[in-house]
């Protein structure tokens, strides 16, 4: 199952920053598309349905749509190196701003950046003047939904897949 969750930006205060050392900026498309490509896949490999992509294919998808929004997208850094990053697309007739992806390098989850993320966003999504923040999570990713709903965010609706296996026989029946 996937969810789509969501939560009213009617009541976001300022929230503190991420702990010393790190430090957060917009997202730039273009000198940050290496390291957010290699961070996304460092990030979600151990995740069940994480289906590597080449970086022309996230460039694409992720970067390149018309959209995404780099002044509501963060990237969180320590020294020089990219330890998070939040996608965000602005969908103005919605007045909603969706989280495409939440990336946090596996060496800093448990710390409360995504949380710091996640809270970043939302304020400048109020800001920006949208209603609203939704993203999407896999039923398979229980902590993510556990920070997700202690944010204030609620499930909109779900998708659900069904697989069935299918055997074939040594006969190719």
């Amino acid at each position: 199952s996937y969810w789509r969750l969501e939560r009213q930006l009617d009541e976001i205060a300022q929230v503190g920053g991420p702990r010393a050392g790190i430090g957060l900026r917009p997202l730039d498309v273009d000198g940050d598309a290496v390291a957010v490509h290699a961070l996304d896949a460092i990030s979600f490999a151990a995740a069940p349905d994480y289906q590597p992509m080449s970086f022309e294919a996230f460039r694409e998808e992720h970067l390149g749509v018309h959209d995404l929004d780099p002044e509501l997208s963060c990237v969180a850094e320590l020294g020089e190196d990219t330890i998070g990053f939040l996608l965000a697309r602005r969908w103005k007739h919605e007045a909603v701003g969706y989280v495409d992806i939440l990336a946090v390098h596996p060496d800093q989850q448990h710390r409360g950046l995504g949380t710091v993320l996640l809270r970043h966003a939302f304020v400048r999504f109020a800001t920006a003047g949208l209603q609203r923040a939704q993203l999407g999570v896999a039923s398979d990713n229980p902590r993510a939904l556990r920070l997700y709903e202690r944010l204030g965010m609620k499930p909109r609706f779900q998708f659900d897949t069904y697989e069935r296996p299918i055997l074939i026989s040594p006969d190719g029946q």
